[in-house]
Parts: C-alpha cells; structure tokens; sequence
C-alpha cells in the first residue's frame, strides 16, 4: 500500500469533509480522491509508469496537492519545476533529470 492509499482509507469515512482550502476555492475529500484517480488514469494513459520521473510544473493551490498526489498512487517520482525559471533554464533542467513527462 502507498501512502495515498493509505490517506484515501483512512478518511473513507470523510468524502464531505473539506480536505483543501485553495483561497475562496474549498474541496472535499471526495473531491480531491476522485481528482486524484482522474490524473492518476491521465498519467497512465500517457505511459507513465512506477520508478519514472514526471516533471511538475504548477502554482501552489489545489492542482499542487492533486498532481503529487496522484503522481504518488502511480508510484512515479515528482520533481517540482519552478514557474519562475526561464523557458531555457527550464530545459536545461528537464534535460539535466531525464523526465518521463
């Protein structure tokens, strides 16, 4: 079992509870899992796979805590990307960690 996994069984019981404040924006329990097993089918679907590297690139907010969380139930490594590099800083780091997406 992941820790995803283990986050999802531990508040079954909570789906109406709210999980994510993101500014005037809340979400539920229920919302955030069904968003995570969305991304986390997307990123499948892609041919990403256990042990591989994705790139990250997103403002912090609720589409932050979902993306990792659903990287983590595919049993991919996240690698945070700034939103403040340049568009060639970017690549070079791209490069640099040989990401799968």
């Amino acid at each position: 079992m992941n820790i995803v996994t283990q986050i999802m069984e531990e508040n079954a019981e909570r789906l109406s509870y709210v999980s994510v404040v993101n500014g005037r924006d809340t979400w539920t329990y229920g919302e955030l899992f069904e968003s995570v097993r969305e991304v986390r089918r997307e990123l499948e679907s892609m041919g990403i796979r256990p042990g591989q590297r994705v790139a990250f690139r997103c403002a912090d907010g609720a589409g932050y805590v979902v993306g990792s969380l659903a990287s983590l139930a595919a049993g991919v490594a996240v690698v945070p990307v700034s939103m403040e590099l340049t568009a060639a800083e970017r690549a070079e780091t791209l490069e640099r960690i040989d990401v799968r997406a």
